[in-house]
């Protein structure tokens, strides 16, 4: 199932923009401005309000390619993208024998409990040589190199040291690493 802007109102204010921009000089904005239209009114039908604003030319262009949509693109009834609000509805008008994706089927590995004792990202920062600040991150490297990691808040703690690391250190290894 795809997420994203499943549902725009042409009440929200952008048609009167996309209307006024249909008569531009440039080419690809024309060429944009009608397709938003053409998606509008595959969705919602006619549009007559959008069309009253325009100059003939325009109007004519638009019922051109309007009537020249097929059936099925005229009449499209389901988004194919959802909120993610309207998937757990999805979810439970489903029956109970859903397939279940690999990534689902994988183990989750708790990545911090694979440190050795002792770790700390912190250490990096009070190391001068950088051949050991790299071998002090490939350990934290190697522990979290696996398929699917299992859900901690030990990560948000990782999260501001490595930004730091990002902003602070020059040596291109230890960065990458």
């Amino acid at each position: 199932v795809e997420f994203g802007l499943p549902k725009m109102s042409p009440k929200l204010g952008y048609l009167p923009a996309v209307l006024k921009y249909m008569a531009d000089s440039d080419r690809g904005i024309r060429e944009a401005c009608y397709s938003v239209v053409m998606e509008l009114a595959a969705w919602m039908g006619d549009l007559p309000d959008a069309a009253k604003s325009l100059e003939e030319p325009q109007k004519k262009e638009l019922v051109k390619r309007i009537s020249a949509l097929s059936e099925e693109e005229r009449a499209r009834t389901e988004a194919k993208r959802i909120y993610r609000s309207e998937r757990g509805q999805e979810e439970a008008d489903a029956p109970a024998g859903v397939a279940v994706s690999k990534f689902d089927r994988l183990e989750t590995v708790d990545a911090l409990k694979k440190l050795p004792r002792g770790w700390s990202i912190e250490k990096v920062f009070s190391m001068e040589k950088w051949k050991e600040k790299q071998a002090h991150l490939q350990v934290l490297s190697a522990s979290v190199d696996c398929k699917r990691l299992a859900p901690c808040d030990g990560y948000a703690s990782l999260a501001p040291s490595l930004a730091r690391i990002l902003k602070t250190e020059s040596n291109i290894p230890v960065l990458t690493e």
